[in-house]
């Protein structure tokens, strides 16, 4: 069985896909390598990656960092 900590971490990693979706729908969905929106995903899947292998201690700052991260895609402006 997984433990509460598991379970809350998959419902928090979902929250963050989602709104990494709702962030990033402004640049399309063409994402071949070198374009704007493939580096975001490639920067959000390491973080989501650190947050799944992070130690429980330090799980509530990456969680915060990644927040951060997407709140800030509003900020990049479209190449």
């Amino acid at each position: 069985m997984d433990s509460i900590i598991d379970v809350n971490l998959s419902r928090e990693i979902g929250t963050l896909n989602h709104k990494f979706l709702l962030a990033t729908k402004r640049f399309g969905n063409k994402n071949n390598a070198g374009t704007k929106l493939h580096e975001l995903q490639v920067d959000f899947a390491h973080k989501i990656n650190n947050l799944k292998y992070a130690p429980d201690y330090i799980m509530t700052k990456l969680i915060h960092n990644t927040y951060l991260f997407i709140y800030d895609i509003d900020n990049i402006t479209m190449d």
